[in-house]
């Protein structure tokens, strides 16, 4: 990992920014690591990288996967996920990443959204949910339909909750492997700027809420995400016990 620069930037960086770059760095990471990015863009990346000193000129896809996963790092520590600027872990290699597949890897973790619909009936909320997921950033794979399901089963009233399990198995390597970053990279499919708050934040256990409490929550910002319908959204990874 790179030393920190000599000089701090001279403005402060706001913590969402902060988060969004640190999700797309996990996507972009991703995408390269796994080879489905083209060469001349994955050459672009690498160029900069070069260019501000945190990658040697004779690097591999390695080399490159290794400095994003560096960047991260350092931008997570900057947000407070760590008390010590932390150091720099080798990333396994091509061979030792393809001893585990990208199923196996997901079954070791649970990953869930769920979303809190005010409807009048079941088959009004999943029509919510599918003008929800055509209102991503983007196409998110899930393992199988979404669940839709009343608030209380007792006492039904006008609030669903549907439970949608992302799939990301189609990511060759997820680095850190970690929820966190499983977290985040889901995040990345909603639209830029939504105020998350993150009751629970370690890397074996993350959960990220919308919308925020009313202490941070501000007018017309935090008022509609996805659907006007939607009341509520959860983000929610664990590690499963072995």
């Amino acid at each position: 990992m790179a030393s920190d620069p000599p000089v701090s930037v001279p403005n402060p960086v706001q913590r969402r920014d902060a988060e969004v770059l640190i999700g797309i760095l996990a996507v972009l990471d991703g995408v390269i690591w796994g080879g489905s990015l083209d060469e001349w863009t994955t050459g672009k990346v690498a160029e900069r990288l070069v260019r501000n000193g945190m990658l040697a000129a004779d690097h591999d896809r390695h080399d490159v996967h290794q400095a994003l996963d560096d960047l991260n790092q350092r931008l997570r520590y900057a947000v407070g996920e760590y008390d010590s600027a932390p150091s720099s872990v080798p990333l396994p290699s091509d061979g030792d990443a393809g001893a585990v597949t990208p199923a196996e890897r997901e079954a070791r973790w649970t990953l869930f959204v769920r979303f809190a619909i005010e409807a009048a009936s079941e088959a009004e909320a999943r029509v919510v949910v599918r003008e929800a997921l055509a209102g991503l950033d983007g196409y998110l794979p899930l393992r199988g339909d979404p669940v839709v399901r009343p608030r209380w089963r007792r006492n039904p009233d006008e609030m669903w909750v549907a439970e949608l399990a992302p799939d990301l198995t189609h990511l060759q390597v997820i680095t850190p492997d970690d929820a966190q970053t499983r977290c985040r990279f889901v995040q990345g499919y909603f639209p830029m700027g939504v105020n998350w708050i993150l009751p629970r934040n370690t890397e074996r256990e993350t959960r990220a809420e919308w919308p925020p409490d009313v202490w941070q929550r501000q007018p017309d910002r935090d008022d509609v995400l996805l659907h006007p319908a939607i009341r509520a959204v959860m983000i929610y990874c664990a590690a499963n016990r072995s």
